[in-house]
């Protein structure tokens, strides 16, 4: 199995197909505006916007809709900030079911890269670590 059907199994062996057109491998040589995947074939510390490696971004702290809020302003298009978020919230161990969202206080590590954040004006640091101290 290659590196795109391992990354998304359930979609096989089309998406593998479309990954490597995308990405130059195929016959195509079709170049995308997403970087290739990280070494560990994924976009885990990526910046949220470009997904290119980054360790820096900025935290937020409060009601869901303030964590969609704050990627919509980090330059998540808004008709993606949503699943984005959700996303997130079930790797928690949330649950969080399409059209809900988790009630009380969240705490959210967006990773973003200082061109993008320079871009819409944020300032972000040097993350230490993808959680808020208690």
């Amino acid at each position: 199995m290659d590196t795109y059907s391992a990354m998304i199994p359930s979609l096989g062996r089309a998406t593998a197909d479309a990954a490597d057109t995308l990405f130059g491998k195929g016959r195509g040589k079709v170049m995308s505006r997403f970087p290739r995947p990280g070494l560990r074939g994924s976009y885990s510390g990526s910046c949220v916007v470009c997904l290119r490696g980054t360790d820096t971004g900025f935290a937020v702290r409060g009601d869901a809709e303030a964590v969609i809020a704050a990627l919509i302003a980090a330059g998540v298009p808004e008709s993606e900030a949503y699943e984005t978020a959700r996303a997130k919230w079930n790797e928690q161990g949330l649950e969080v079911a399409k059209g809900n969202v988790p009630g009380g206080v969240q705490d959210a590590v967006i990773t973003l890269c200082k061109d993008d954040a320079d871009r819409v004006g944020l300032h972000v640091g040097l993350l230490a670590s993808h959680e808020l101290p208690g």
